[in-house]
């Protein structure tokens, strides 16, 4: 009898367990990210430099679009520097999905701002398996940093994309002291960043213990906020004083988590409390969905708002120079912008609308249809939903698909009607 329990007991205990992995790996929401094609064909020049000999199996490349150089000093860069850093077996081509949309968005700004994209070969080693390769890949990202920066005669300071255990990487570069002021702002793209995914050696186990050693002395902390995916303490007056704790915590961290389509890398890993914002990618404004872990880099919808977020944290000067923004606050609030909430919310204000207004006016009272516009909308399109016949219904709900980003949709309820005039 009890040796029938025993069998049973286990045997139940092994179905539990598979429809967990079935639950886990497979009833996952569809990927619903768009790819980024390239506008030019992708080309990926090396950068040579001495310091390169002490790593011979590491590069250094610059990706661009167009005839074939030979030397980075035949092309003219006036941008301001972006270094990817590529994770666990990752290639460094995995920048092209960033960079040709950077590309893309400078030939179509009025603030005449470009950006330079850099990428970081580590012959897509398995850094996430065997922690000897961590400590390699943390000097080789220190000398790129130097290198991309001397590329200008104004030396520049960097953006760090990190994507997997590259965030972890470039989290761990601040330990090379005297490089704080290289660095602009690190954004980690699914990365590991507090605890490792798993724990095979104990130089993964020392990498992280030394890191969390280091930034527990010369970081400030943060803890996450209850009503959003920001932190409290982001709106501290960063000290001007320039000295090196300071100069650290002029460095803006930014973490993304993939959500629950990444099975590589748990949302959980990705928050670390030395981050300024950590943002999932279901709750970016303009994104909205979860992003698997190899999918994040070249998810159309997240490769744009990390765009539009560099380029807003950029400037030129009087020599048309990009530069980026030196002051951490200006950056935090443009970061929230993009990565949390848009701060330029529009008001609650009172239209009118009279005979003379030109546009469309339809009327529909349907509880379900849709709408086409093939051609587009050339005028003015205004519906008017009657709610009146249907007081059940509390909510509703509007989905859109093809809008162009420079066109607007509002919705407002009728306060009164008098005449031929509407109050909205």
């Amino acid at each position: 009898m009890l040796k029938n329990f025993i069998v049973v007991l286990i045997t139940f205990a092994f179905g539990c367990f598979l429809y967990g992995a079935r639950y886990i790996f497979l009833e996952v929401e569809e990927n619903a990210c768009r790819m980024t094609y390239m506008f030019g064909e992708p080309q990926f020049l090396k950068l040579k430099f001495k310091e390169n000999k002490e790593f011979p199996h590491y590069g250094l490349y610059y990706y661009y679009e167009g005839p074939v150089q030979q030397n980075i000093k035949y092309l003219t860069l006036r941008g301001a520097p972006v270094l990817f850093v590529p994770g666990n077996a990752g290639s460094f081509k995995q920048v092209r999905s960033l960079a040709s949309v950077a590309l893309q968005k400078a030939l179509d700004n009025e603030r005449n701002i470009q950006l330079n994209y850099f990428a970081i070969d580590f012959k897509e080693q398995l850094s996430g398996f065997y922690g000897g390769y961590l400590e390699d890949q943390k000097m080789f990202l220190k000398l790129c940093i130097q290198v991309v920066s001397n590329i200008y005669e104004k030396n520049k300071s960097v953006i760090i994309i990190g994507h997997s255990m590259g965030g972890k990487v470039a989290q761990a570069v601040l330990e090379q002291r005297g490089d704080f002021t290289k660095i602009n702002s690190i954004i980690f793209i699914s990365s590991p960043l507090d605890i490792p995914v798993i724990n095979l050696d104990y130089e993964i186990q020392k990498f992280y213990v030394n890191n969390e050693k280091f930034l527990s002395i010369n970081r400030e902390r943060y803890l996450a906020h209850n009503e959003t995916n920001a932190c409290v303490d982001l709106y501290q007056n960063v000290s001007y004083f320039r000295s090196e704790s300071s100069l650290m915590e002029n460095i803006l961290m930014i973490s993304i988590g993939g959500g629950n389509r990444d099975l590589m890398v748990q949302e959980s890993l990705t928050i670390s409390k030395y981050s300024d914002i950590h943002a999932m990618t279901s709750s970016i404004p303009k994104v909205w969905l979860s992003c698997d872990h190899l999918s994040s880099v070249w998810c159309l919808q997240l490769v744009k708002v990390i765009n539009r977020f560099i380029f807003a944290v950029a400037t030129v000067d009087s020599r048309n120079d990009v530069f980026y923004l030196d002051e951490k606050g200006l950056r935090v609030q443009a970061a929230i912008n993009y990565f949390v909430k848009p701060l330029n919310r529009r008001k609650v204000i009172e239209l009118y609308f009279n005979n003379n207004y030109e546009s469309v006016w339809d009327e529909q009272s349907k509880i379900v249809y849709g709408k086409l516009f093939k051609n587009g909308l050339r005028h003015y399109y205004n519906q008017l939903l009657t709610i009146h016949k249907y007081k059940d219904y509390k909510k509703f709900f509007m989905e859109v698909t093809g809008l162009d980003e420079n066109n607007w949709l509002f919705a407002c309820l009728e306060t009164f009607h008098e005449g031929n005039s509407l109050g909205w």
